[in-house]
């Protein structure tokens, strides 16, 4: 499947920020938030979280093994510690298992979903069963729950690219993303939160420059020597 890199997000899609505004987490039908303190780290845009849930109808998948204050807002609370990887393989492989994944989408890269399939059954066999330190029935509940909606987002910050694992961290939760077609839909998306405008926004703008269509080629041409 086509997957992300940018600092830790963005091979194809080469965009380093999120993918969706901030104003689309209250179209969100589901939200995700893993390795994030929000309502510590990002007050004001918590709000949007908690008027989401509160006021629209989101449901809020938490995954963080601290009791943080977005808990109490929370359809599934996941108490996940240095296993992200593990539940993430998990959800994808309910997700492909229970044929909940957008096929119509999924269908313009199929290497990508050979990929999911192969050779990964025991690990997922064993995250099912909870052997990660997760109750096998949690997972499927949240793998179901974020498929299971035409909507969901994905927010994330360092507690999952911060790791020696964080740039496959951010690539599987990437392939959740578009596994279920929440890439370039309204209220979808992988959304990674910064914690300033400057943070990923040269990085950004540079590779928007030469990746997005109808953008000026000039910076990818090699200069000729003299």
């Amino acid at each position: 499947m086509t997957q992300l890199h940018g600092g830790r997000s963005g091979r194809r899609i080469r965009i380093g920020a999120m993918t969706n505004p901030i104003a689309d987490i209250e179209l969100a039908e589901v939200l995700l938030v893993t390795g994030s303190n929000t309502t510590e780290n990002h007050p004001v845009l918590s709000s949007y979280i908690k008027r989401a849930v509160k006021h629209k109808g989101a449901k809020l998948i938490v995954v963080d093994p601290r009791r943080i204050p977005l808990t109490r807002h929370a359809t599934l609370w996941l108490r996940r510690a240095g296993t992200d990887i593990a539940w993430i393989n998990g959800l994808l492989h309910v997700i492909i298992k229970e044929n909940l994944f957008d096929e119509q989408y999924v269908e313009c890269s199929e290497r990508g979903r050979r990929g999911c399939q192969e050779g990964r059954g025991e690990v997922y066999a064993r995250v099912r069963r909870g052997d990660h330190r997760h109750p096998g029935a949690d997972l499927v509940a949240a793998a179901r729950l974020y498929a299971g909606v035409k909507a969901a987002s994905i927010l994330y910050t360092m507690g999952i690219t911060q790791h020696v694992s964080g740039t496959d961290n951010v690539k599987s939760l990437a392939n959740l993303a578009m596994l279920c077609g929440n890439i370039g839909i309204r209220g979808g998306g992988l959304n990674p939160l910064r914690a300033r405008t400057t943070s990923r926004a040269p990085a950004t703008w540079a590779r928007c420059r030469t990746s997005t269509r109808g953008t000026s080629p000039w910076l990818t041409r090699r200069r000729e020597p003299a």
